[in-house]
């Protein structure tokens, strides 16, 4: 879902999600790889149908994630598609901090 946004609400749309997460709660978030569109003919329908949305390079998402506040953020699988390559990320939100003993 990434990609359907632009660039400035990306990382406030991870803060929200972070903030609803319960502490070492997952994200597990799949999209479409910006960086390798140009590549034959999957590429080509690619860059056709996702002409119009803000692509995002695979290392920008880990960046994306850990700046919104989500920690251990890591790609955990990639898929060719049709439509493009889709990457699967994870990430998860830190537990809270244990309360110091009295």
């Amino acid at each position: 879902m990434l990609h359907h946004l632009d660039s400035n609400p990306k990382v406030p749309a991870l803060r929200e999600v972070c903030r609803v997460l319960k502490p070492g709660g997952s994200l597990h978030l799949a999209d479409f790889d910006a960086g390798d569109h140009a590549r034959g003919l999957h590429g080509f329908l690619a860059s056709l149908l996702h002409a119009r949305h803000a692509r995002v390079v695979r290392s920008k998402v880990l960046d994306l994630m850990q700046d919104a506040g989500l920690a251990h953020s890591q790609e955990v699988a990639r898929h060719a598609s049709v439509m493009g390559p889709i990457v699967y990320y994870r990430a998860v939100r830190s537990p809270s901090p244990t309360p110091a003993a009295a």
